[in-house]
């Protein structure tokens, strides 16, 4: 981990973004406004507001499971916090999961800071947890959520038919796939040995 005295602790660093553990000082703010952000949260899941109390469930059951990890994503130039990814349902004996990635400030969109937060999440998957297959679940009317699958090197291996509802009808649900071997580490190969071989093999 990285970070100065006075500023956020980062985990992974990037050219411009870089990923931080989530802060229980933010709930009130950060939590209230993303989640409060309809034009937002409705590319992502079902709808609803967010609350105090929301935010305390939210933060204590994604800080507390063993099958996610999250993180904040900063824009190093501002070191302010602009969106969140994660890892889920990680399956630490088949070496799998599943990862999100929404940037949530607006005047940060479309800079590609999505792209480059979503594969320091990759990096952490593959070679930090040594994962072998992480999946991307993404809604039919995200357009541009499923443009940004594809070119961070998924494939859509399969479709959902009408699994989602949202604006009074619904849709699919995009199924898409990455592989270790098909993923190039940005940031860790340097500090970690990608080997299939055995140790002394």
């Amino acid at each position: 981990m990285t970070g100065a005295a006075d500023g956020p602790v980062l985990t992974l660093r990037g050219e411009r973004v870089g990923l931080g553990p989530l802060r229980e000082d933010l709930l009130n703010t950060l939590h209230l406004r993303w989640g409060n952000d309809l034009a937002a949260t409705m590319m992502q899941g079902p709808v609803g507001f967010a609350t105090p109390a929301s935010g305390r469930r939210y933060f204590d059951h994604r800080t507390g499971s063993p099958d996610i990890d999250e993180f904040l994503v900063y824009e190093l130039a501002t070191m302010r916090p602009i969106g969140t990814t994660n890892l889920h349902h990680i399956d630490r004996n088949e070496r799998r999961a599943e990862i999100a990635y929404n940037i949530m400030e607006h005047d940060c969109r479309r800079k590609d800071y999505g792209y480059e937060a979503a594969r320091l999440t990759l990096d952490y998957a593959f070679t930090a947890l040594g994962l072998h297959r992480v999946e991307a679940q993404v809604y039919a009317y995200n357009t541009a959520s499923i443009g940004l699958t594809r070119k961070l090197g998924f494939t859509q291996f399969g479709r959902a038919r009408q699994s989602h509802w949202a604006s009074g009808r619904y849709w699919d649900t995009l199924l898409f796939d990455m592989l270790r071997d098909e993923f190039d580490s940005p940031v860790l190969a340097s500090h970690f040995a990608l080997s299939d071989e055995p140790d002394g093999a």
